[in-house]
């Protein structure tokens, strides 16, 4: 699969842009002839006597001189008009404007490469163009095609409610524990270097205090979870799960069990599918129908000619999709896993990782690229036809997995 700097690349070449600079190292020791070099799709080959040839470079009797060999030859066959050059430093060979370089001996001909462009369109800009293109194909194809092929942006995504909680402190005891969504307080007479240690000094409040104070500094400001404390009580919000090791000497009740007839979804969430939940008292999993919102508000509210609130086992059940939270007819049952949707994740952003999109449409995330780089370069005629083949051919691909579609925009 291509990284996405690769993708990159591969629009600078649709552009028939240069990729900026590559190198390669030189060892001789493991050189054997006819080894080659392609440069720019021209192919140059290692020889061990001279030859008539254009195209070959001969070995000389260090790395270095070799080396040198391989800067004559490339500035020999690419003049000024191409943008093509070479230089040497020691047995490193530094190749300025190619789009490719490549060895078939990679032992011999060590080779590496800095994409750069100091003029529009710039690198930044295309590598922007290419994380933009991946959400703008997402967001143009079909479900089908976007979990087809040899990857595929399908995903199960477990949804929990958050709940509020209590523990009231009463003579904890060394080793004693709280666990908060998994991460495990343990109480230590005495003060030790581990992280998730509070101190029990025999006094409730001082101890509930402590523990407060632990539990602010794990979970920061950054996650769901929030704590506060009043005399030998902790209270705990936006947690899933609160247990403890006593429940006498640290009473855990629960407050709030996170049940909710909406929960908020996953950040890398692209597009839900399907939705199942908890609803009922046998806490199985069922299959939710999706309605529109306006659908949702009326069944809420009961006034919706065909659809109810119907919470009991197997009654058909609803959900839809609004202001970040997935949205039930009635809320699912507490506890971890509560509500799974199937969906589409958004596409990962880091550059020297593989793009997440199947393979047959990661060419259009390189095609919107190019057409955004020719808007940039105010080439606005070729840009615009470019723009509408790319619309025209996702279309294609959406009739081939027959699903119908609203006409893309």
């Amino acid at each position: 699969m291509a990284t996405l700097s690769a993708l990159g690349d591969n629009a600078r070449r649709k552009m028939n842009l240069g990729l900026g600079s590559h190198t390669v190292t030189v060892t001789l020791s493991s050189a054997v002839a006819d080894d080659t070099i392609t440069v720019h799709g021209i192919v140059l080959t290692f020889k061990a006597v001279a030859t008539t040839e254009v195209a070959d470079f001969i070995v000389e009797t260090s790395d270095a001189a070799s080396a040198a060999n391989i800067e004559d030859v490339i500035n020999a066959i690419f003049d000024s008009t191409t943008g093509i050059s070479a230089s040497t430093s020691g047995n490193v060979v530094t190749i300025t404007g190619a789009k490719s370089v490549t060895t078939d001996n990679a032992a011999a001909f060590a080779i590496t490469s800095s994409t750069y462009q100091d003029e529009p369109p710039y690198t930044s800009d295309i590598d922007q163009w290419i994380l933009d293109g991946q959400l703008d194909v997402s967001g143009k194809v079909v479900n089908e095609g976007l979990i087809a092929g040899d990857s595929g942006l399908s995903e199960e995504f477990d949804l929990t409610g958050l709940g509020s909680f209590t523990v009231t402190l009463v003579s904890a005891v060394e080793d004693d524990t709280v666990t908060v969504d998994g991460i495990v307080m343990v109480a230590k007479d005495a003060a030790t270097t581990e992280v998730a240690d509070f101190i029990t000094t025999g006094t409730n409040n001082q101890d509930a205090q402590n523990l407060d104070d632990l539990i602010g500094v794990i979970f920061g400001s950054t996650t769901s979870v929030t704590v506060s404390v009043a005399a030998n009580v902790v209270t705990i919000a936006g947690a899933k799960t609160v247990v403890s090791s006593n429940a006498t000497r640290l009473a855990v009740a629960t407050v709030s069990d996170g049940s909710a007839t909406m929960i908020a979804i996953p950040s890398n969430l692209f597009r839900p599918i399907e939705v199942r939940a908890k609803i009922g008292s046998d806490s199985d999993l069922y299959w939710l129908q999706k309605v529109d919102v306006d659908d949702m508000i009326r069944i809420r509210e009961g006034t919706h000619p065909l659809y109810e609130v119907n919470a009991a086992d197997k009654a058909r059940k609803y959900w839809s999709d609004y202001d970040d939270k997935i949205q039930f007819s009635a809320a699912p049952v507490s506890g971890s896993a509560m509500a799974k949707i199937i969906g589409i994740k958004t596409p990962q952003t880091v550059k020297t990782v593989a793009c997440e999109l199947p393979s047959h449409l990661q060419p259009f995330v390189e095609d919107y690229a190019v057409v955004q780089a020719y808007r940039q370069m105010q080439r606005l005629d070729l840009s615009e036809s470019l723009f509408q083949a790319y619309l025209s051919n996702l279309n294609i691909v959406n009739q081939r997995y027959q699903t119908t579609q609203e006409d893309l925009k």
